[in-house]
């Protein structure tokens, strides 16, 4: 168990005296954390010819887009350079040659590798993917219990608030 599914499980328990939280950290663990790990596989598989240091701004920008501030990718890219520039102003005074910065174009295709459900939950809410299943490519070859797991976690989505934070799940409590 990693770092985060314990922290969101720890969130999750804090609500779990009720039904709603017991449902919702079951349907976590179902849902959610699988759509995130798919996108983190994508992108590690379109960022294999970067260096490590260039894969580690990368991926911390790019995973910023499934979040529910809604950014845009040309915004996410400006600040994606600027993150770069500033590292490579630390490499030339240590003597090390510059990372490469993507361009605008290629930074969207790695938007575009995130998985869309993972997008569409973090951007829009559960609710709203839940609504949008059959037209997310990534949930027609999910099994069946993955569907209803959504849908579990979209019906108690009226009582239950689930945070995300840069694309990942920060916490699950009850709706103030």
């Amino acid at each position: 168990m990693t770092k985060h599914t314990s922290m969101i499980q720890a969130a999750a328990s804090a609500t779990s005296h009720t039904p709603n939280g017991e449902l919702a950290n079951a349907a976590y663990c179902d849902v959610i954390m699988p759509f995130i790990e798919k996108s983190r596989s994508n992108l590690a598989q379109e960022l294999v010819e970067y260096d490590q240091e260039a894969k580690c701004i990368l991926t911390s920008f790019v995973m910023q887009y499934a979040s529910a501030k809604r950014p845009s990718p040309n915004s996410l890219h400006a600040e994606c350079v600027q993150a770069f520039a500033e590292e490579n102003e630390e490499r030339a005074a240590s003597g090390l040659s510059p990372l490469e910065v993507p361009k605008r174009g290629r930074f969207r295709r790695f938007i575009h590798a995130l998985d869309k459900m993972h997008c569409m939950m973090a951007r829009h809410g559960i609710k709203i993917a839940a609504c949008h299943v059959r037209f997310i490519p990534s949930l027609h070859d999910q099994p069946p219990q993955m569907l209803k797991a959504l849908q579990v976690l979209a019906d108690v989505g009226s009582d239950v608030t689930v945070n995300f934070t840069n694309g990942m799940v920060t916490g699950i409590g009850p709706k103030a």
